[in-house]
């Protein structure tokens, strides 16, 4: 009797079996959400504070003295980029940026009365690559390349204001940072970015103003300058790869 009731089940199963298996629902494939993608074109902005140390010597003829001046100011300015994600967390791209500043020093002369001595720092031109570490909306990046900014040198009495001498030239250099930036919408992120930046100063010939004595010159001359910045980019989508 049991291998009789046995047998029956086993053939039931057998010939409902294909009806059972098409009447199964059937779960759904899981669908994570897409990636944070920081390929594309971008166009931003950014502000925060700068500092420098200028170093240089002035000579008018008669004798030199050195100058170290030190100098902290407002930096803000725009940027425009392009960044690639690629293998999949890795993110190489450029970035050109250009930061309007304000560093300038003022040091009264000890060898010679009633005179000072400026050093400013009026822009900052960069031009750099990018690579970086994507974890989704974050991204760490290193950079690096040239750097190029108006430098001034101005010499004045003291006690009336009056300029005796002054010169101003872009001057060329490097420079290395790095940062941090979070990505708040799919073409819209915000961040924190350092650089530093050393620039070598070519020597020049002051022009000296009517009344007053030449050679003027400054010799010797470089500048190191910091600046942190808080920036904002809009992206435009992929060139290459998903958007």
């Amino acid at each position: 009797m049991k291998k009789v009731l046995l047998s029956g089940i086993v053939i039931t199963a057998a010939l409902m079996g294909p009806t059972m298996a098409a009447d199964l629902p059937v779960k759904a494939p899981m669908i994570s959400a897409p990636a944070y993608n920081w390929t594309g074109f971008y166009l931003g902005g950014h502000a925060g504070g700068a500092w420098s140390t200028t170093d240089w010597t002035f000579f008018n003829g008669v004798g030199s003295e050195g100058f170290s001046q030190d100098s902290s100011s407002w930096i803000a300015g725009a940027q425009v980029g392009y960044l690639y994600q690629f293998s999949p967390n890795w993110v190489v791209g450029v970035e050109v940026s250009w930061s309007g500043t304000d560093l300038e020093a003022t040091s009264t002369s000890l060898l010679f009365a009633n005179r000072s001595r400026q050093s400013k720092i009026n822009d900052l031109l960069l031009v750099t690559g990018r690579f970086g570490y994507a974890s989704d909306n974050w991204l760490t990046y290193i950079k690096g390349g040239y750097a190029n900014a108006d430098v001034e040198f101005n010499t004045s009495v003291t006690s009336t204001g009056l300029p005796t001498s002054s010169s101003s030239d872009r001057e060329d250099g490097w420079t290395v940072g790095g940062g941090i930036e979070y990505g708040i919408f799919p073409n819209m992120s915000i961040g924190v970015e350092y650089n530093f930046v050393r620039l070598d100063i070519g020597d020049r010939n002051q022009f000296v103003f009517p009344g007053f004595i030449a050679p003027e010159t400054v010799t010797g001359a470089d500048a190191d300058i910091h600046s942190v910045w808080a920036r904002v980019n809009f992206r435009f989508g992929g060139l290459l790869g998903p958007r």
